[in-house]
C-alpha cells in the first residue's frame, strides 16, 4: 500500500467528528474507507495489517463480510450505522478518461496548503489539500513484492475528483477550488505552460523567445 497510514488515521479519526462520518465497508473481497472528501479502497489480499489495525483502534472490528457502516461520535460514543448506499469507486474511476501531472508549485488557502495539478485535456489547473495528496503518498509504506506508486492520476469527468491507482489499490481525493483572484494572478499566467513537456513551455512561447533573441540590437 502507497498510503501513509499514521497521516490517514488522522483524516479517519478527524471524519468521526463530523456529521459526514467515516464509511468502512468489508464487500467485494476489498476494504472500502472514505470520508466526504477522500477514501480507499484496496484488495483484502494486499491490505496492511498496519492499515487493518489503524481502523480497528478507531472503530473496533472490521466489518462483517458483504456490509459496509457509517461511524461517527455522537455525546461522546461511538455510532455505527449500516449503510446499502456505499460509493463503488472503480465505477467512477472508470468514468475519468482525463488524466493530470503535478506542477512544481504550491500554494496556501486560509486553512491548507495546496498542491496544484495540469490536466491534460484541457491544460487547465486542478488543486488540491496537499497533506492529502503528496503528504499521503509515500513509497516507504510500500509492502508487496512487485507494487509500484501510482502514475500520474486520473481526473473525473468534472474535473472535481483525482483518482491515484497502483496494481492493489485505488485512493481519491476531492480537489479543492481556489479563489477568483488566485486563478486570475497566478494560473492566467501560466497559461502558456505545458507541463507534460519536460521542458515545461508550449512551442509558442519558444518561438516567441527565440524571435526576440533575434532582434536584440546586440
Amino acid at each position: 500500500m502507497f498510503l501513509k497510514i499514521s497521516e490517514f488515521k488522522k483524516v479517519m479519526k478527524s471524519a468521526l467528528k463530523t456529521a459526514g462520518g467515516l464509511y468502512v465497508g468489508n464487500v467485494n473481497d476489498q476494504y472500502l474507507v472514505y470520508t466526504g472528501y477522500l477514501g480507499v479502497c484496496v484488495e483484502k489480499l494486499y491490505a496492511t495489517n498496519k492499515f487493518k489495525a489503524a481502523i480497528m483502534e478507531l472503530i473496533g472490528d472490521m466489518p462483517e463480510e458483504d456490509s459496509c457502516y457509517k461511524y461517527y461520535i455522537e455525546d461522546k460514543q461511538l455510532k455505527a450505522e449500516l449503510r446499502v448506499d456505499y460509493l463503488n469507486p472503480y465505477e467512477k474511476w472508470r468514468e475519468a478518461k482525463d488524466f493530470a501531472c503535478s506542477v512544481p508549485l504550491v500554494l496556501t488557502n486560509n486553512y491548507h496548503e495546496l498542491s496544484v495539478y495540469q490536466r491534460h485535456s484541457d491544460k487547465d489547473y486542478l488543486t488540491a489539500v496537499r497533506e492529502w495528496t503528496d503528504g499521503m503518498l509515500s513509497p516507504a509504506e510500500l509492502e508487496v513484492a512487485g507494487e509500484r506508486m501510482p502514475g500520474r492520476p486520473s481526473v473525473s469527468p468534472l474535473g472535481s475528483i483525482l483518482y491515484f491507482k497502483s496494481e492493489t489499490m485505488l485512493y481519491w481525493v476531492c480537489c479543492v477550488q481556489v479563489e477568483g483572484k488566485t486563478r486570475e494572478t497566478v494560473f492566467d499566467r501560466m497559461k502558456d505552460l505545458d507541463f507534460f513537456e519536460d521542458d515545461w513551455l508550449s512551442k509558442d512561447k519558444k518561438i516567441d523567445d527565440s524571435d526576440e533573441e533575434e532582434t536584440l540590437p546586440y
